[in-house]
């Protein structure tokens, strides 16, 4: 059999040999999509006569080297045109050559002498003979893509916003490098082909990225969320806040405004992303400032009466929650329009958000920027010449942590960047009198001393005996001494004798015992007492001694009893050193000379609706 063209593996020269293609198949592989050739796969059979004296060295040699993967492979001018693989050169997209299969059968002596068997020997490469497609990286590398594939699925909430994830794939050739162990490229380098432009208006999330065994394949999701009418400040992932007004509990004239946020610092942010800056400098000032000029003269009576700062998670993440608290007077009919409520906050700016995102939570490798690279792995092959033990690498991060004393807010406590203009955003800081109040109660509680006693006799019993007997007893006869002794003895608990009143009342129940009704008599005049009893809170004034000075027509006269505890207490209950919060209890007793008939009870004084 006359030999032509090229054909070994490994350096053995198969073509020297008796040899013949048993058969030469070709299958394209589609992409995951199906709808592109990604690359094909030759698998050709041969037949080998071998012979030699003995066979057995050769036969030994050659069943090791057939059947190792990824050697040099020459196929050339045998009709199918040429197969030339070699990591030098052109090589296989799936780390091959690969044997598939080396079958033996002995033939005995061979007419020449010596022995002599069959091999039958199967191999399958991978090429992609149209070239490959010359995809760039984020570094600028091309790289031998053989297919690049998405998927898209959308959730649409009740309110209409959009949230899209793109499933991505990409898949690079295996090829190897060096002796052979080395991998020439890994997908997990080219992962910045997989990220999409942001879109306007959404919020860049990641799924999981993943890689496969022989890191060819490169998989990951893309989160894309719809996000509100407003976008954080740069330098915050997420900006949480709300802000409500409620009636204060004194009623429907004095209310509580309470501004309350959450932020998360991205990881590296500068100085610049500053929670504490950006609550009360932007988001505080401008509803204040707006309630401040919606209640126009009332604006002095805005007064601060609580702040919250809290650190969230001291060992976690960079958070901050900040809280707000004021009171305002309005009336009722206006509070409406003077809330500072669904106000759009200062420089909300989407694209300028982004942009501070795009270095971190918007990169698919985040800040750690961890990188799968060639190098990290090798081709361990326990049956190789040249074995070395395996190694293991995970793709380390290329940018240095976040020092750990980077401070959440900056330099804020050394500078007054936020108090300042927050104390600017309300005109003319400090309530004046009539927008001092806090909380004021007041009320009036009347007593009446009629004069009234009532008259209440000691129950009797009827007699066992008849008064005209007693009057026919002589007490100085001896005979009528005995029957006169039995009546003292039945009647001396009893006395004084008071002979029930006819046609009075009997209770059968009561063994015969008359209930004399009750008598009221008014023995004096009616003495009438007013108690006034009230409680309040007032900022930077003390609170006056208030006084009751009409009562029905009558003028009350100061009655106050020094064991009773009556009288007014006041003191400072609050003092920050700028504003002081006065407070005050009262219970004054007054005597009405001239008392009014029946019980009235006027309006005590009340400073919030009389400032005067």
């Amino acid at each position: 059999m006359l030999a032509h063209g090229t054909f070994s593996y490994d350096g053995i020269d198969l073509n020297a040999q008796m040899m013949r293609t048993q058969s030469v198949r070709s299958r394209p592989q589609m992409d995951t999509s199906g709808r592109a050739k990604s690359y094909t796969v030759h698998e050709i059979t041969v037949r080998l006569v071998l012979t030699g004296r003995p066979t057995d060295r050769t036969v030994l040699d050659w069943r090791q080297r057939l059947t190792t993967p990824g050697k040099a492979f020459r196929y050339k001018d045998k009709g199918f045109g040429p197969l030339e693989l070699d990591i030098r050169g052109d090589q296989d997209v799936m780390f091959g050559p690969i044997p598939r299969e080396l079958s033996f059968d002995p033939m005995g002596e061979s007419p020449a002498g010596g022995t002599a068997c069959i091999l039958m020997w199967a191999v399958s490469v991978a090429v992609v003979e149209s070239g490959f497609a010359n995809l760039r990286a984020g570094g600028g590398a091309g790289f031998d893509g053989l297919e690049l594939n998405f998927s898209a699925s959308y959730d649409i909430d009740d309110a209409g916003y959009t949230t899209r994830h793109l499933t991505v794939m990409l898949k690079t050739a295996g090829r190897r490098f060096g002796d052979g162990r080395q991998l020439e490229d890994s997908a997990d380098v080219y992962r910045e082909i997989l990220a999409p432009p942001q879109v306007e208006g959404f919020r860049r999330l990641w799924g999981p990225w993943g890689v496969n065994q022989a890191k060819t394949e490169l998989t990951g999701e893309v989160i894309d969320e719809e996000m509100g009418l407003l976008y954080p400040p740069p330098g915050f992932c997420r900006v949480e806040a709300s802000h409500d007004v409620r009636s204060n509990v004194m009623g429907l004239s004095q209310w509580v405004g309470s501004i309350q946020a959450s932020y998360e610092v991205i990881k590296g942010a500068p100085p610049s992303a500053d929670p504490l800056a950006h609550f009360f400098g932007v988001v505080v000032k401008d509803r204040v400032a707006e309630i401040a000029r919606q209640i126009g003269e009332k604006s002095k009576s805005i007064v601060p009466i609580g702040m919250e700062l809290s650190e969230p998670e001291i060992y976690g993440r960079r958070k901050a929650r900040l809280g707000f608290t004021f009171t305002f007077n309005q009336d009722l009919n206006k509070i409406l329009g003077s809330t500072g409520l669904w106000r759009p906050v200062p420089g909300s700016n989407w694209k300028d958000w982004a942009a501070s995102m795009e270095a971190g939570p918007a990169n698919p490798r985040g800040y750690a920027n961890m990188v799968l690279r060639p190098g990290d792995d090798l081709i361990y092959d326990p049956t190789g010449t040249g074995r070395t033990p395996p190694i293991f690498r995970s793709g380390g991060s290329a940018v240095p942590r976040t020092p750990a004393i980077s401070p959440v807010v900056g330099q804020v406590t050394s500078s007054p960047r936020w108090t300042e203009p927050l104390l600017r955003t309300i005109p003319g800081i400090g309530p004046t009198p009539a927008d001092s109040w806090v909380m004021y109660e007041s009320w009036v509680w009347v007593e009446v001393d009629a004069g009234t006693i009532p008259v209440r006799p000691l129950p009797v019993a009827k007699p066992k005996f008849d008064l005209q007997e007693l009057a026919r007893l002589n007490p100085f006869d001896p005979r009528d001494q005995p029957r006169l002794q039995q009546i003292w003895d039945a009647l001396g608990p009893r006395l004084p004798i008071v002979a029930p009143p006819r046609g009075g009342p009997r209770d059968p129940r009561a063994g015969g015992r008359i209930e004399n009704p009750n008598a009221d008599q008014q023995r004096v005049r009616p003495t009438m007492y007013v108690y006034l009893r009230g409680r309040a809170l007032r900022h930077g004034f003390p609170v006056p001694v208030p006084s009751l000075r009409d009562f029905g027509g009558s003028v009350p006269i100061l009655a106050c009893r020094l064991d009773r505890g009556e009288g007014y207490g006041q003191g400072i209950v609050w003092n920050t050193g700028v504003n002081v919060l006065y407070g005050a209890q009262w219970n004054i007793r007054y005597h009405v000379p001239d008392p009014p008939n029946g019980f009235i009870a006027p309006l005590p004084p009340n400073p919030l609706l009389n400032p005067a």
